[in-house]
């Protein structure tokens, strides 16, 4: 099936999800290394969950997208904008890089970059939230780099491998945003911008 680009970075393209995906993610929502990082892992992902999953998209209030490595051709994981409240303009942010090869390069941050200002410019969010795990502190370095500022913390809160571990709540504005320094990246948000208004 052709590949669908809904969103164009540097290093990435969001794209749209299809059943053919099945296979890849449910290879990374079964990898322990990977989701010890979300708020799931104690049961598998059968590969008829993950399709059905895939088959309901679009979603009312979520948007869901595959992250594409543009020069590796290859799809590394997903994200999206869940919960999204049109009359309050919230929205909580998800992301998964799936594929470990794709951790701490730049990867993570450019998605959450290219979702999170398409929510703001085109969707007119006022704030997009999201929580993540006291486990994961390149996780939440991805998110400040982005803008995101911690709102609170719930102590404890999430069993992960026989541990509770704290659940950290963020929040990120417009203003907020931090783009990448790269222009060409700065180009495209900025574009994305003018045709929103």
């Amino acid at each position: 099936m052709e590949l669908m680009v809904f969103l164009k970075g540097n290093l990435l393209a969001l794209v749209l999800l299809t059943p053919d995906d099945t296979s890849t993610m449910q290879g990374y929502m079964n990898d322990h290394e990977v989701t010890q990082f979300l708020g799931r892992d104690a049961l598998p992902m059968y590969a008829h969950q993950e399709k059905a999953w895939l088959e309901s998209l679009p979603k009312e209030g979520h948007l869901v997208l595959g992250i594409w490595h543009r020069s590796d051709e290859k799809l590394i994981g997903s994200c999206g904008l869940h919960g999204i409240d049109y009359l309050n303009q919230l929205a909580e942010l998800g992301i998964l890089i799936g594929d470990k090869d794709y951790w701490n390069g730049g990867c993570g941050t450019e998605a959450v970059q290219l979702l999170c200002a398409h929510g703001f410019n085109w969707l007119n969010l006022r704030h997009i939230t999201l929580r993540v795990l006291g486990n994961n502190p390149r996780g939440v370095r991805c998110y400040e780099r982005c803008g995101f500022v911690r709102t609170g913390v719930i102590p404890g809160h999430v069993l992960k491998a026989g541990q509770w571990h704290d659940e950290i709540h963020m929040l990120l504005t417009k203003e907020t945003l931090t783009l990448t320094r790269s222009s060409e990246m700065e180009t495209k948000i900025a574009h994305m911008a003018e045709n929103s208004r």
